[in-house]
């Protein structure tokens, strides 16, 4: 899901580069979904840990890569999808 280290911030999505990684993403995710629906709860506890160390260690002033906080961002985004059609007081309760 990470970009390699040896990786420069995408300039252009049209590259080759970023198409190839952008197609192994979405590969990966069928292999992610496939487990969510295998166990949902190791889904959940999964992501919840990795979105919340990375921004925690962000928060505490650590040099983080931006790889990380890319990664964190992208699954927290992911993860949030569905629940936009879900009426926001099903959310706040």
């Amino acid at each position: 899901m990470r970009y390699d280290d040896e990786s420069q911030m995408p300039e252009d999505e049209d590259s080759g580069e970023e198409v190839d990684f952008v197609n192994f993403r979405k590969k990966l995710l069928v292999f992610q979904d496939a487990v969510g629906n295998l166990d949902p709860e190791l889904y959940c506890n999964s992501l919840a840990t990795l979105i919340s160390s990375t921004f925690e260690s962000f928060s505490n002033g650590s040099n983080q890569n931006w790889r990380d906080i890319e990664v964190a961002l992208y699954e927290m985004n992911r993860f949030s999808e569905p629940l936009k059609g879900l009426p926001l007081f099903y959310m706040c309760s």
